[in-house]
C-alpha cells in the first residue's frame, strides 16, 4: 500500500479545489425541479434580447435546463417552457438543429404554444423551407389570435 507524502496530499487537495471551481457543488446537489425553477427564474430576470446578449447568463440558464433534462429526461412533459426556453437559447447560439428539436418537443407537449410555432417558422424561413415556415406562421397566428 502506497503512502501519500505531503506533495501527494497537496496535489489531491488542489485537484479537489479545481473540480469544485469547475463543477460547483450546488449544481450537483439539486434535483431536476430545482434546476427548472432556477433556470426559469434566471430566464425571467431579463428580456429575451438581454439574455441573448449576456453569454454568461445564457450559459447558466442552459446549464440548469440541461441538468434538469439529464436528471429527468421527461421534464418537458411537465414543464414545456423548459424545452421552449432551451430551444430559444440554442437558436441564439446558432445550434439550429437542437433548436428545431426542442421547439418541436415543446409543441408535442403543448400544441397551443404559438411562440414555438413562430420561432420554428422563423428558422424554416431562414432555411428556405417556405411551406414549412408558412404552416408554422399560420399556426402561430391562429393560436395567438384567440
Amino acid at each position: 500500500m502506497r503512502k501519500f507524502n505531503m506533495d501527494s496530499k497537496h496535489f489531491i487537495w488542489s485537484l479537489i479545489g479545481f473540480i469544485c471551481l469547475v463543477f460547483p457543488a450546488n449544481v450537483f446537489s439539486l434535483d431536476c425541479e430545482q434546476h427548472v425553477n432556477i433556470g426559469i427564474d434566471l430566464h425571467l430576470s431579463k428580456s429575451s434580447s438581454a439574455i441573448a446578449n449576456d453569454k454568461t447568463l445564457m450559459t447558466k440558464i442552459q446549464n440548469h435546463y440541461e441538468e434538469a433534462l439529464r436528471l429527468c429526461p421527461n421534464i418537458c412533459s411537465k414543464y414545456p417552457s423548459v424545452c421552449n426556453n432551451l430551444a430559444d437559447i440554442y437558436k441564439n447560439q446558432g445550434k439550429i438543429d437542437l433548436a428545431i428539436q426542442y421547439f418541436k418537443k415543446t409543441i408535442s407537449y403543448k400544441p397551443d404554444n404559438g411562440d414555438s410555432y413562430f420561432e420554428l417558422g422563423a428558422i424554416y424561413e431562414q432555411q428556405g423551407l417556405l411551406c414549412s415556415a408558412m404552416d408554422c406562421y399560420l399556426n402561430a397566428f391562429t393560436l395567438n389570435r384567440s
